[in-house]
């Protein structure tokens, strides 16, 4: 017996297109959060930047970081060579996955 083929429910391509872009957001999410915990973790070790991977990963990473830098008490160092907005960034960036959640939890 031969059966009609089956047409594909109105707006799985819509949820495709959805998951994809949700897809890309956290992959480039994770890039940073990486790049910013690589500085951190250089910061820590006060790794010079004459290095070629340490000023990459510092060049990269200022323009996260130099919005807090004018800040008061960004001066301020806490472990190594990590200063306020450094660790700063890093716990918004971490704090990201937390407001992800939230809001999944409360649409329940």
């Amino acid at each position: 017996m031969i059966h009609q083929p089956v047409q594909p429910r109105r707006g799985t391509i819509d949820v495709a297109r959805s998951s994809l872009a949700v897809e890309i957001l956290l992959n480039i999410y994770a890039v940073i959060l990486v790049a910013v915990l690589a500085r951190i973790v250089l910061l820590s070790a006060s790794i010079v930047p004459t290095l070629p991977l340490s000023s990459w990963i510092y060049r990269v990473t200022d323009p996260l970081v130099s919005p807090f830098a004018s800040l008061p008490g960004a001066n301020m160092t806490l472990l190594g060579d990590i200063m306020l907005p450094d660790a700063t960034v890093f716990v918004l960036l971490l704090m990201v996955p937390l407001a992800a959640l939230a809001r999944t939890a409360g649409a329940r």
